[in-house]
C-alpha cells in the first residue's frame, strides 16, 4: 500500500531509498527488504534503474505552489513596507511575487493584477505622505505649517480623494487607505482645513467598520 501511494503521487521520479544497515538486517531476517522487493518487481516491468546517488536538481513546483508562494511574498512585501523599507526593497519583493503569478509559473492573472494594484497603492500612499512632509512640515519647528497654503492644500485634497476613490472598495489594500487616513487626521484635525478632509476620513472609517 505504501509503495502504491508513492507511485501514484510521484510526478516525474520516484526514489526508493534503503540504507545499507537496515537493508542488510531485513535480508538476514525476513528475506528481501522493501526497497529490494519493489526494485525487482519494477525492474521486471522495465520501469526502474539502479542509481548510486540522487541528484534531484531543482524541484519543480506546481502552479498552485507557485501561487501560494507568491501570496506569501506579497505578505512579506507588505510587512516590509509597514516596517519602513525603501521603495526599492518593496518593489523588489513584489516583483518576486509577480514572477510567481506569471504565465510560466502560477499563471494566475487575477493574483498578478492584485499584486500590481497593491504595489501601486503602497507607492501612491507613500508619495502622498511624502508630499505632505515636503510641502507643509517644518523640520526646524517640528510641526506642520499650513497658513497661507490654501491652494496647495486644495490640490493635495484632490489627490487624496482620488486615492481613496480608487482603493477604498478593495479589501486587500484597505490598510493602505487606513494608514493615509491616520496621517490626514494627524495633520489637519483641529485646523481650518479639517472640513476639507473630514469627509474623506469619515468615508474611510465607515468602510473599515462595514
Amino acid at each position: 500500500m505504501m509503495l502504491y501511494t508513492a507511485l501514484t503521487r510521484a510526478r516525474h521520479h520516484l526514489y526508493i531509498i534503503e540504507d545499507e544497515e537496515s537493508g542488510m538486517a531485513q535480508r538476514r531476517g525476513k528475506g528481501l527488504g522493501l526497497g529490494d522487493s519493489a526494485f525487482r518487481l519494477l525492474k521486471q516491468l522495465h520501469l526502474v534503474k539502479r542509481v548510486n546517488s540522487i541528484d534531484g536538481g531543482e524541484i519543480e513546483m506546481t502552479p498552485l505552489e507557485h501561487n501560494a508562494r507568491g501570496v506569501l511574498l506579497v505578505n512579506t512585501a507588505i510587512a516590509l513596507s509597514n516596517k519602513g523599507a525603501t521603495n526599492e526593497e518593496v518593489i523588489a519583493k513584489f516583483q518576486e511575487a509577480a514572477d510567481r503569478f506569471s504565465p510560466e509559473n502560477g499563471c494566475d492573472a487575477g493574483l498578478s493584477y492584485q499584486c500590481e494594484k497593491h504595489l501601486q497603492a503602497i507607492l501612491t500612499k507613500r508619495l502622498l505622505i511624502q508630499e505632505l512632509k515636503n510641502n507643509f512640515f517644518s523640520g526646524e519647528r517640528g510641526v506642520y505649517l499650513l497658513a497661507g497654503k490654501f491652494t496647495q492644500i486644495l490640490a493635495f485634497e484632490t489627490k487624496a480623494a482620488e486615492f481613496v476613490q480608487k482603493y477604498l472598495d478593495d479589501t486587500f489594500v484597505m490598510d493602505e487607505v487606513r494608514q493615509l487616513a491616520v496621517v490626514l487626521e494627524d495633520v489637519f484635525y483641529s485646523t481650518q482645513y479639517w472640513l476639507h478632509f473630514k469627509d474623506i476620513c469619515e468615508r474611510i472609517r465607515l468602510s473599515c467598520t462595514v
